[in-house]
């Protein structure tokens, strides 16, 4: 590794940094959007009733099409998906909340997953989405 670093020029290891950047930040967006997707595919699945492959595409097609010829800068896009994540966060907690009247109790989330705690949820959600639509400066 020392002969490595030795021998490459400084411009070479900050264009290899800037990439490894890229690759790294591209797979984190995609593991999140995997995992939105995903549970909202359940949202749409049990609400609507569903096979689980087209509720995936019902959840991942409008956000794809949107992410593709809906914004032009990168910044923006962060932006209003984050009110996607907001929406589907909120719907999750509305969800939650009606099986956990269905079924009880819930033996997943014990004391967290209570009435109090799932408002607190919304509340704090909403403030970060709030936050994320302000103005930079």
């Amino acid at each position: 590794m020392l002969i490595w670093t030795a021998r490459v020029s400084k411009k070479t290891k900050a264009v290899v940094a800037v990439i490894l950047a890229g690759i790294f930040s591209l797979f984190a967006l995609l593991t999140t959007f995997w995992s939105n997707t995903l549970a909202l595919r359940d949202v749409v699945h049990e609400q609507i009733g569903i096979g689980n492959r087209l509720s995936w595409l019902l959840a991942t097609i409008p956000c794809v099409l949107f992410a593709v010829f809906g914004v032009s800068s990168f910044i923006v896009l962060t932006r209003v998906m984050s009110g996607v994540v907001v929406l589907v966060s909120i719907m999750l907690v509305l969800t939650y909340g009606k099986s956990r009247r269905k079924a009880g109790t819930s033996p997943i989330c014990g004391m967290i997953g209570t009435v109090p705690f799932q408002v607190l949820m919304v509340l704090s959600t909403i403030v970060s989405a709030v936050g994320a639509l302000l103005p930079l400066k």
